[in-house]
């Protein structure tokens, strides 16, 4: 499962020194498993992990807002 608490933590680090007005990091993290049984046999196997983050800044009365599904490092900038 991906370490989203540093990948925000560093995100908010930059974002606090850039001068804006506002930000706001959104962070969701999910897992599931999906088994299907057909005659006895497993039919379906899903093993999912899925990770989002959103940011939305607001600078000079200027909103702009990014959203990636790629948390690996370099995926996102810093």
């Amino acid at each position: 499962m991906t370490d989203t608490s540093s990948i925000s933590n560093s995100i908010m680090d930059s974002l606090s020194n850039e001068g804006l007005d506002g930000y706001e990091v959104y962070v969701a993290n999910s897992s599931g498993l999906t088994i299907e049984i057909k005659d006895g046999d497993i039919d379906v196997f899903v093993n999912s992990d899925d990770v989002g983050i959103s940011l939305r800044v607001l600078k000079e009365q200027k909103l702009g807002s990014a959203f990636s599904t790629k948390l690996l490092p370099g995926d996102v900038p810093m």
